[in-house]
């Protein structure tokens, strides 16, 4: 219909409006939408007064004043005290219990992982592995053992605790601890950052185990609360970071050690297990691993100050429209984006029951217009996915390992624009693909697909991929080539199994089971279940387990 139309500064459409109307009732109908601030005219970008009267055709534009804000803030808002909702089951299962729910604490969903996300959670991980512990860390963690003792109350060890960590942390660290309201955590911990505090760590402190409710899901309400109010006081450290904070859990005589990040919501990681802190621990190997776990938190406290120093802005009032799409990236994209300025990246999402889930994949567009995929993941057939490529038949990759068993895959990027296309948006059928082929041009596909896994099988027949379903596989419209990615589960037959989690809603071939190992003959199987194949793609050989074969396949053994 014709009228007046109101845009979002990136261009789409947020309402029309029958005219004439004043610009006066179109701000407060937005308002009630959630948006807020002054139109101008699409044409002259200039303001247009509240009392004009648009007509129909006229365009403006809204210029707003805060960005709408997120659902989850106003879900957020309706949550009992943090107090309260650490004590109360029924709350906390109605609300962390769901699908999507409202922090992701790794029961029902996750966030990113931590390490990936910020270099001083990062730094704390490696450093419970690695960390070469000198005299005065042992002298910090013995009067923490003192602690282990029994405690009147909770502001007691609270007050204890405010001792020991003033004495460890670094002299010229310009923060401070910070003992608060009952309304707040019970200790903050923040850094002076261009003239003001900044929050770089939350601590809960309960006086005994099992008293005082749960103190992970009070830590979070806590820091929801934190980024609420940053959000809504437009701070730069919620509008261009993830937010980083250190979690601490001092629950009796055990510590836990944790970070948050704020993506679309509040997402928690523990670093460690709840730690006893006992007194009189005659265990020399625990020792170590409770000191490394103590000891490590002030160093990541400081490395998270020195992140928001860096970042802080010259002009910290200013006014932000959106978010930076950076909070949203691992740490290793963000430096590689100071490396490369004109770098765009996209990231990948998939849908998960009723929530969009953003995936761990993106697309980086380099301003020299070559283009690159980048994956992070715990596991990678690196020697498959290398022998594969070599022959021809997988893109060229180079990986790099971080903390914690991540590895960055960086891959050449097959794009649709010169022709490459995977599989499951190929296949005719009744959905309305944008590539299907014709019946006679997508059994050649299948062909194709046929050879080049026997191509590749012939050269390394104890190679097994894993997860050989068509949107895994590629196909190029162009020059009819086939390419094999996702080599996350790859490696040799005997020396591989799948991961603990399968997804039960695909049609997996028999004797594929979590955990169990991967053989060539479910690569097989389900290379033709899913292109629905009546050949007879797999030897009697390959029927084996991996320890009834032949000897001398290197690296084949039996595995259980």
């Amino acid at each position: 219909m014709d009228g007046v139309v109101v845009k979002q500064q990136q261009g789409q459409v947020i309402e029309r409006f029958e005219a004439p109307i004043t610009v006066k009732v179109i701000l407060e109908e937005l308002r009630e939408s959630g948006y807020r601030g002054h139109l101008i005219r699409e044409s002259t970008q200039l303001r247009v007064p509240p009392p004009t009267v648009l007509v129909p055709g006229d365009v403006v534009v809204l210029v707003e004043k805060r960005p709408r804000e997120p659902s989850w803030f106003d879900e957020h808002d309706g949550l009992p005290s943090a107090s309260a909702f650490a004590k109360d089951v029924a709350e906390m299962k109605k609300q962390l219990g769901k699908h999507d729910p409202v922090y992701d604490l790794g029961r029902n969903s996750a966030p990113m992982p931590l390490v990936l996300a910020h270099e001083a959670f990062a730094g704390y991980v490696q450093a419970l592995d690695s960390h070469r512990l000198d005299v005065k860390d042992w002298t910090f963690v013995s009067r923490m053992m003192a602690m282990s003792g029994y405690f009147d109350q909770d502001v007691d060890r609270q007050a204890e605790l405010l001792q020991c960590w003033k004495l460890f942390f670094e002299q010229n660290w310009p923060g401070k601890f910070k003992l608060t309201s009952s309304r707040e955590p019970d200790i903050l911990i923040q850094a002076l950052v261009g003239g003001e505090w900044i929050t770089v760590g939350i601590v809960v402190v309960k006086n005994e185990v099992g008293l005082g409710g749960e103190p992970c899901v009070e830590s979070l309400k806590h820091y929801g609360s934190h980024a609420t109010s940053r959000m809504r006081d437009m701070h730069w450290s919620y509008w261009t970071s993830c937010l980083p904070v250190l979690i601490l859990e001092v629950v009796g005589p055990t510590i836990r050690v944790g970070g948050a990040i704020f993506h679309d919501s509040p997402g928690y990681e523990p670093f460690t297990p709840y730690l006893h802190m006992l007194k009189f621990l005659q265990d020399d190997e625990y020792l170590t691993r409770l000191a490394r776990a103590i000891v490590a938190f002030p160093p990541a406290i400081v490395s998270i100050s020195a992140f928001y120093a860096a970042l802080a802005p010259m002009q910290p009032t200013q006014s932000y429209s959106e978010r930076a799409v950076e909070a949203w990236w691992p740490s290793l994209l963000i430096a590689e984006k100071q490396r490369h300025p004109g770098l765009e990246v996209s990231q990948f999402t998939r849908q998960v029951y009723q929530r969009t889930e953003k995936r761990l994949i993106f697309l980086l567009k380099y301003s020299t217009g070559e283009e690159r995929l980048m994956k992070f993941s715990q596991r990678y057939g690196a020697d498959v996915h290398k022998a594969w490529s070599d022959a021809g038949f997988a893109p060229t990759f180079t990986i790099q390992t971080l903390v914690n068993g991540w590895k960055a895959i960086s891959m050449e990027y097959y794009s649709p624009n010169t022709g490459w296309i995977p599989l499951n948006r190929l296949e005719p059928g009744p959905v309305n693909r944008e590539h299907a082929l014709d019946p006679s041009s997508w059994e050649n596909c299948r062909q194709a697909v046929v050879k080049a896994y026997q191509s590749i099988h012939e050269l390394y027949p104890y190679h097994v991929h894993g997860d050989l379903r068509k949107r895994n596989i590629l196909f190029n419209l162009n020059s009819l080539k086939v390419a094999f990615v996702d080599f996350d589960w790859a490696g040799t037959s005997g020396d591989v199994r799948y991961p603990i989690f399968l997804n039960p809603n695909i049609n997996w071939p028999q004797g594929v089971q979590a955990c169990h190992p991967i053989l060539p003959v479910h690569d097989k199987e389900l290379l033709k279940l899913d292109l629905n194949l009546e050949l007879n793609l797999w030897t009697p050989l390959e029927r084996l387990k991996p320890c009834q074969r032949p000897s001398g396949h290197g690296g084949v053994h039996c595995s259980g």
